[in-house]
């Protein structure tokens, strides 16, 4: 086994493309096998296999995943801005892709007459991708399953949230209409039936509907089978507002 520490060193080689130089460094540092270590020593480009294997058996990976790091991580890298030419450097120019504008796959966003409802989507929706993304890294700097397991919990609840935001944006944009089939809609609907109410009307539902909320929260935590429990909890408890 490697620690945490050892263990981001590691991510941290394999997404730089695991230059074998740099890896043979590295392999010195862990838990290593002194034969391997010679014939690295001796010859490195030749062991290059060995040690990328051995990588991965340190990190609970298999070696396509490792592969698939390095091709993930290889296209975010910038372009160099100096090239090989007749044996002295040239400078070429960046040439960066189009960036898919958000707006411009959404236009509707920016009209008056936008449902307010789809807007407070689309701020989710980024948040959504970042949340997941960042999640996404996570997992490669987990030290025990606990870990992954909270941090894959995280990636999953985020991709599948972003997913569902963009049904109902690409939905609207099509049809014109509102597909309906994230909570947010039912939130708003129970938003503006509440806004009818008045001071008493509030105290009231209040304390009606008091009692059943905190027995949803303490259930929630009591069951303990998702990670976030008590952030399920409190949506528990806000999703029953007004339901009686």
């Amino acid at each position: 086994m490697i620690s945490k520490e050892q263990r981001i060193k590691v991510v941290g080689w394999i997404r730089r493309g695991a230059p074998i130089k740099e890896g043979v460094r590295l392999y010195a540092g862990l838990p290593n096998k002194p034969r391997l270590m010679a014939a690295l020593d001796r010859n490195p480009a030749k062991h290059r296999e060995l040690l990328n294997l051995e990588i991965c058996g340190l990190l609970g990976i298999t070696l396509a995943r490792f592969n698939q790091i390095i091709k993930e991580y290889a296209t975010k890298q910038p372009p160099s801005s100096y090239t090989q030419e007749n044996g002295k450097e040239a400078r070429i120019e960046k040439v960066n892709p189009p960036k898919r504008s958000f707006r411009a796959q959404f236009p509707f966003l920016s009209r008056p007459d936008c449902p307010p409802e789809l807007k407070a989507l689309a701020a989710d929706k980024i948040t959504a991708w970042e949340n997941y993304t960042a999640g996404h890294e996570k997992l490669f700097d987990c030290s025990s399953l606990d870990e992954c397991y909270h941090a894959a919990f995280d990636v999953v609840e985020n991709y599948l949230e972003n997913r569902l935001i963009y049904e109902e944006l690409e939905y609207y944009g099509k049809h014109g209409n509102i597909l309906g089939k994230h909570r947010i809609f039912d939130q708003y609907k129970k938003y503006e039936r509440l806004r009818g109410y008045n001071v008493i009307e509030l105290v009231e539902l209040l304390r009606k509907t008091l009692p059943h909320r905190i027995w949803r929260i303490e259930s929630e935590i009591k069951k303990g089978d998702k990670p976030p429990a008590r952030r399920t909890a409190k949506k528990a408890a806000g999703s029953s507002v007004g339901t009686g």
